[in-house]
Formats: structure tokens, C-alpha cells, sequence
């Protein structure tokens, strides 16, 4: 059943997605997590859309190439944005996952902030990143068509 629009599974991954994401938190962390988060999203686009997705497991790559293949398997033009604000965000990840000093971060941010396709919903810089990450979550999400068995158990708990 949908809701304005907006598949059951889409709605429930992203009660997941609040249920895990570290609002307010430190930016490194806030970084890591919504990243992470938004990687499985990533990942699950994949696995819905090849035979099998063990070869690639196997594989074992870096979320650069997942979001490139992923891409190639969903992409239409009119989406190509998406995938753009994906890879800035894994590089926005990179700098703080590669370098103990990481130069430019905030500039970074800012920038991905200020291109981002979304409403201002805060005038808090941080804020505003986080609502950033939540809409780019949404977004790769629309490409799920079922949430995985993590995002059912989660929302299992949070409805008992």
C-alpha cells in the first residue's frame, strides 16, 4: 500500500533510517553513519536488480564502484543528480575516513549543502547537512522495491 505517493517499503526503511541516524551527533559521526546508511540503500538497489548479487559480494567493492554500477543499472537521465550527490557524498566520507586532519571538510559540506536539490529547512548549518542526508536517503530509496530483513525487524520494534 502506498502513502502520497510513497511505497509501504520506502516508508519503513526510512523509519530505520531515523531510528539509527545519530541526529545532532558529532559531524563525524553524523558523516560515517548517513553514509553507511545510504551505502545500503545503494547496495540493495544492486542486489534487486542482478541474478545474483554473491559474485559481487565477492568482489568486494568500494562504495565508488557501487554507486557507479548501480547507476548503470537504474540511471535515467532525468535522475542524474542522484548519483552525482552519491559520489560527493562518499567523497565527503573519504576525507574523514582517509586523513586524521582532513582538509576542506567543511568547505565540502558547504558546497554539497548549497547544491543540494532540497528546501532550506534550518538555518543551523548542521541541520541542514543532516535534512540533506535524509532527502538523499529518500531519494536512492525510491529505487528499493522491498526493505531488506534489517529494515523489517527495525520497524517491527518501533511499531510493538
Amino acid at each position: 500500500m502506498e502513502r502520497s505517493g510513497i511505497r509501504e517499503s520506502t516508508i519503513a526503511s526510512f523509519k530505520r533510517f531515523l531510528n539509527l541516524f545519530p541526529h545532532g551527533a558529532d559531524q563525524t559521526f553524523v558523516i560515517l553513519k548517513g553514509h553507511l546508511l545510504i551505502e545500503e540503500q545503494v547496495w540493495q538497489v544492486i542486489e534487486e536488480n542482478v541474478k545474483s548479487s554473491t559474485p559481487l559480494k565477492e568482489l568486494r567493492l568500494g562504495c565508488h564502484a557501487e554507486i557507479a554500477f548501480a547507476e548503470s543499472l537504474v540511471a535515467n537521465d532525468s535522475e542524474e543528480d542522484l548519483w552525482k550527490f552519491l559520489r560527493r557524498l562518499n567523497n565527503i566520507r573519504n576525507k574523514i575516513a582517509h586523513n586524521v586532519k582532513p582538509t576542506g571538510l567543511n568547505e565540502s559540506i558547504d558546497s554539497f549543502v548549497n547544491d543540494y536539490p532540497a528546501p532550506t529547512y534550518s538555518d543551523d548549518p548542521a541541520c541542514q547537512f543532516e535534512f540533506c542526508l535524509w532527502s538523499l536517503f529518500l531519494w536512492v530509496a525510491e529505487y528499493v522495491e522491498s526493505p531488506t530483513k534489517a529494515v523489517e525487524e527495525v520497524t517491527k520494534e518501533k511499531d510493538a
